[in-house]
């Protein structure tokens, strides 16, 4: 595909629950290149050994809190800090990491 990381998010995100969002993060101003906003993580990951994918974790802020799930993203739920460890939900640490972190991001702390 001929896109960069944040359109590559941007367009993930768009088709994992058809929402619009805004990424977060630093944009430096740059003359002589077109400055794309950091991503908040890096990790390593393994998909399947020994193929490993790495990924950029972006935080990102939603313009509605409507969501359009689809055949590849049949369960979405917005939950709270409060709710992050909760076994119902089935969360990975990495993924209650990030979420914490952009959590505290947006409040500030």
């Amino acid at each position: 595909m001929d896109e960069d990381p944040e359109g590559a998010a941007l367009r993930l995100i768009d088709e994992q629950i058809g929402a619009g969002v805004e990424l977060t993060g630093t944009r430096h101003e740059l003359n002589d290149c077109r400055p794309a906003i950091a991503p908040s993580y890096m990790s390593v990951y393994v998909a399947d050994y020994p193929h490993q994918h790495i990924a950029l974790i972006y935080f990102a802020e939603a313009d509605s809190m409507v969501v359009t799930t689809n055949d590849e993203s049949n369960e979405f739920s917005w939950i709270g800090m409060g709710e992050l460890n909760d076994p119902a939900y089935g969360l990975s640490d990495s993924l209650i990491f990030y979420a914490r972190q952009a959590l505290r991001e947006r409040a500030g702390n």
